[in-house]
């Protein structure tokens, strides 16, 4: 009897603790915390576990009633997880490009706002499929119960792509991002980026729903999602031990030569040839010892006529040591437009990589928003590549991506499906210098690696540079914001991974499916309330 009393006495401590817990999470203002927490949750932090916290007061406000309150919230939501987040946009735009305190700050809130209408929009959608699809019969709320966390994380998964694909895309601050360190990495191989981040709504849905369960005084239902979470995380980390590639060929020597040099001094055309003899003499030493010497992206404006000409004896040099050399560098085309590219120089030379992803606002302006052409920062005249051109080198076959095309599978996936050994990716991250934003690009990269089982290379000017395995492990670094270079090896790969085979665009098939199916079954289970 004593025993019974002492259980009931703990479920009712509990089911107190966790109504004052639910209580709090269901204001504006831990709304705004919530999101002002996301950030924490990226590099340079990584504080993976806190993005499940942290998405509480959000997944609480979707169950809320009142339309007008859900949308506040997630707007309050997005605001602080973007206006944070992308604290590296103003500072950018006043840097470099000389806005005025007051137009960065104009320029940063809009970017923000824009983000912000993701969050926003999911917290309205659920909510109304949660209070006015869904039936109020007995069985139409257990089949909510049932099928709600699913519901949400496919949600969450087409309108995160939603966010990524606008105004030509920007994947920034991603949930399956966030995870690139925690045990949820397991699902990156199967479901990508875009399929974790759902995996991540759905999991801290279930936390919710096991706080709930406890505070109702159910505790055999807490105990079975808490037992469901268990599993995921469990299955997770079985599934980060299968190895989904194999090894093709000897390991390869590679240099990667960094440079730090600024965007101010990048446009001074007098100290092109100073950068070029830099780049020169960092990498004379890998000559015969490196196979493949890789340099940033474009760290001269010069065209690639000019750089072959100054760099004609450094080739030379080059093709007696059988060393090939990636060099970043701009191609003029005949309409007095420019090809960003990448081309090797010295042993197997000749063979380049035109961009095929250009960067919305800084290489070109969206047709629909043309009016916007005198107003943007960048250089607007640039022209697409269109195929997935590889780079052989001593019989491996790498595909090449420049800048912020490493931030998107769709991009880096059609290299792999080309035949790629090895993933490289060259950039310049002179203009966010110091911010967090390399570190998330390099983190972005490490993701690509788990995504296709390839190898990946990253190089870039300001850095941070890394050499990463198949398993999204960084096994060679180079320090950021300084001049260097360092050689590690490389294990070339075959095979695919599950992600590899279905791809982005079928995970958001899957969401809008699973979104409708779920729809319809809850409409039908009962009259709406």
């Amino acid at each position: 009897m004593s025993k019974t009393n002492n259980l009931s006495q703990r479920l009712t401590t509990s089911q107190r603790s966790t109504e004052f817990l639910i209580s709090k999470l269901d204001t504006h203002f831990s709304c705004l915390i919530g999101g002002l927490a996301m950030p924490l949750c990226f590099a340079p932090f990584n504080f993976s576990w806190l993005c499940f916290l942290a998405l509480l007061p959000l997944l609480v406000a979707c169950r809320h009633p009142n339309p007008d309150i859900r949308v506040l919230r997630g707007f309050l939501f997005g605001f602080g997880y973007f206006c944070i987040g992308s604290y590296w946009f103003a500072e950018t735009l006043i840097t470099h490009i000389s806005y005025s305190w007051p137009a960065a700050l104009g320029g940063h809130l809009l970017i923000t706002g824009a983000c912000a209408l993701a969050p926003t929009v999911f917290c309205w959608l659920s909510g109304y499929l949660y209070n006015n699809i869904a039936g109020q019969t007995p069985q139409a709320k257990k089949l909510r119960a049932f099928f709600w966390p699913l519901f949400l994380a496919a949600l969450w998964v087409l309108i995160e792509d939603i966010r990524f694909q606008a105004f030509g895309g920007g994947p920034w601050m991603s949930l399956g991002l966030s995870q690139i360190d925690s045990p949820i990495r397991g699902f990156i191989p199967i479901l990508g980026e875009v399929g974790t981040s759902g995996i991540v709504i759905g999991l801290s849905e279930l936390l919710l729903t096991t706080l709930y369960a406890i505070n109702r005084g159910q505790l055999k239902k807490s105990v079975l999602v808490g037992s469901l979470v268990t599993v995921i995380v469990l299955g997770a980390h079985f599934l980060s031990m299968i190895e989904w590639t194999e090894n093709t060929g000897a390991p390869l020597a590679i240099a990667m030569v960094q440079t730090a040099v600024s965007q101010r001094d990048k446009k001074d055309l007098s100290k092109q040839t100073q950068r070029l003899s830099q780049l020169s003499e960092l990498s004379r030493p890998y000559l015969g010892k490196a196979k493949f010497i890789i340099w940033p992206e474009t760290v001269v404006t010069l065209n690639r006529g000019d750089i072959d000409q100054a760099l004609s004896e450094l080739g030379k040099q080059a093709m007696f040591a059988r060393t090939s050399i990636l060099v970043g560098a701009y191609e003029s085309t005949l309409n007095n437009t420019r090809f960003n590219t990448a081309f090797t120089l010295g042993y197997e030379g000749g063979q380049k990589y035109k961009k095929r992803h250009l960067v919305p606002f800084g290489e070109y302006v969206p047709n629909y928003l043309w009016f916007l052409t005198d107003y943007v920062p960048g250089d607007q005249n640039r022209s697409l590549g269109r195929d997935a051109m590889l780079i052989a080198n001593s019989g491996t076959l790498f595909g090449v991506s420049i800048c912020w095309e490493g931030s998107f599978s769709r991009d880096n996936n059609p290299l792999v499906r080309a035949g790629a050994h090895v993933l490289v990716n060259i950039a310049n991250e002179a203009w966010f210098a110091g911010s967090s934003l390399p570190k998330q690009n390099l983190d972005a990269m490490r993701l690509r690696a788990l995504e296709t089982g390839r190898p990946v290379i990253r190089v870039a000017n300001y850095g941070p540079g890394a050499i990463i395995d198949p398993n999204g492990k960084i096994t060679t670094s180079l320090q950021a914001d300084i001049a260097n270079s360092a050689m590690g090896y490389v294990q070339p790969r075959v095979g695919t991974t599950p992600f590899l085979i279905v791809g982005a665009d079928f995970i958001l098939f899957c969401s809008f499916a699973i979104v409708l199916i779920i729809c319809i079954i809850l409409k039908r289970a009962g009259p709406r309330i």
